[in-house]
Formats: structure tokens, C-alpha cells, sequence
């Protein structure tokens, strides 16, 4: 059975470009239909130190009012072990750059929508290829809205139909209040039901993770 692996170009511009073409203005995000199992999520999505969890809430912090982004690069799941060690890498958030030069195609500002830096995601993508590491997980922030995985993040996050641009991706979806952090969930692809499920964070105390 062959997997179907697009470029890093191909990948990027329908993760970051797709779901902001694909959905009409409005102020409040559209909750998506899939469904989530937080009660009995069927695996550990993703496992990271209590620094890696503080640099994350401090770049939805700064980013604040509008939504900060970023990336986690590691190992394949299932390569790396009980060690397995995971890479925090915020980025820029360039919406608004894209919204100002070309409101129409891009027409949500960084408010409501992020676009990563694509020279910046390139290069992290590259490199972790490089390495034999692959992109983990995705995160943001949701300016005063509670933490869910949106319609737009699923447009975004599966592009292909039923093929996740990063399969191997975990999405932490942050929510931030008045500039505070109050919380997160994770969102894992499950290949069976073609679906996002509600995964588990486990926070480990000490440095490595």
C-alpha cells in the first residue's frame, strides 16, 4: 500500500492557504462536525516537558489579540521510544500581511486565522526531514473562544479529502482570554474513522521529554 506523501510546497500551501479561501467573513468560527471521544481518546497525543508547554502558553500570550502559531517537530510515531525527545518551534504569524496585500483571497485577519511563515515552515520542514524527523504537531491560539477544532482547522489540517497534509501531526488548539492562557486540547487524525478525536496532553515535569 503506497502513502501518499506531497511535497513540502504542495503540503504548506493547502494546510496554510486552503481554509482561509474556502470560507466566507464572519466573527465567530463555525464549530466543525467531526467528532471528538475525550471521555476515551484511543491514544496519547502528544507528551511534552512543562518548559515546552510554558513557551507555548507565552507565545499565545504575546501573539494575543490575534492567534499565535507554531510548530512541533520529532521523530515518526512509534521511532522514537519512551525517550523520544520533541522540538518546539513558535512561528510568525503572517495573516495579516496576506489579508492587507489581498483582502478577497485571504479575507479573516490574524484575529481569526493563521497563516505560518512560509519560508520559515520550509525551512523547519526541511531541516527535520534532513534529520529523519518529521512535523508532529501543529499548534495556535484561539483569541476569546474556548479551545476546539474548528471546521476551518479540519479544512485546513486534511486538504486531500480523507489524507491528512501531516499524518503523523497532533493539533493543539490553545484558548486565550483577556491575554491569559486558559487552557488546551489536542486533536489526533484517527485512519479508521477518517476523523479528528480528542487526544491526551501529558505534561512531564522535568526537562526531557
Amino acid at each position: 500500500l503506497l502513502a501518499f506523501q506531497p511535497s513540502i510546497s504542495v503540503r504548506y500551501a493547502s494546510f496554510a492557504f486552503g481554509a482561509d479561501t474556502q470560507v466566507r467573513p464572519y466573527k465567530k468560527r463555525k464549530p466543525s462536525s467531526i467528532r471528538t471521544f475525550s471521555a476515551t481518546p484511543r491514544r496519547l497525543g502528544l507528551r511534552l516537558n512543562r518548559e515546552q508547554v510554558e513557551a507555548m502558553h507565552r507565545h499565545a500570550r504575546e501573539a494575543y489579540p490575534d492567534e499565535c502559531c507554531g510548530l512541533i517537530i520529532g521523530p515518526p510515531r512509534g521511532r522514537g521510544g519512551a525517550e523520544e525527545t520533541l522540538a518546539l518551534m513558535p512561528c510568525r504569524n503572517v495573516q495579516n500581511e496576506m489579508h492587507e496585500k489581498d483582502p478577497e483571497i485571504y479575507p479573516r485577519t490574524a484575529r481569526r486565522a493563521f497563516l505560518i511563515d512560509p519560508f520559515e515552515f520550509e525551512r523547519i520542514v526541511r531541516e527535520a526531514e534532513k534529520a529523519g524527523e518529521v512535523v508532529r504537531g501543529i499548534f495556535h491560539s484561539h483569541p476569546d473562544e474556548d479551545a476546539y477544532f474548528s471546521q476551518e482547522d479540519v479544512d485546513a489540517a486534511v486538504p486531500f479529502g480523507d489524507i491528512p497534509a501531516f499524518p503523523d501531526a497532533e493539533h493543539v488548539v490553545m484558548s486565550v482570554r483577556e491575554g491569559a492562557v486558559l487552557g488546551q486540547k489536542v486533536y489526533s487524525w484517527d485512519a479508521e474513522q477518517k476523523t479528528f478525536i480528542e487526544s491526551d496532553l501529558e505534561i512531564l515535569e522535568e526537562a526531557g521529554a
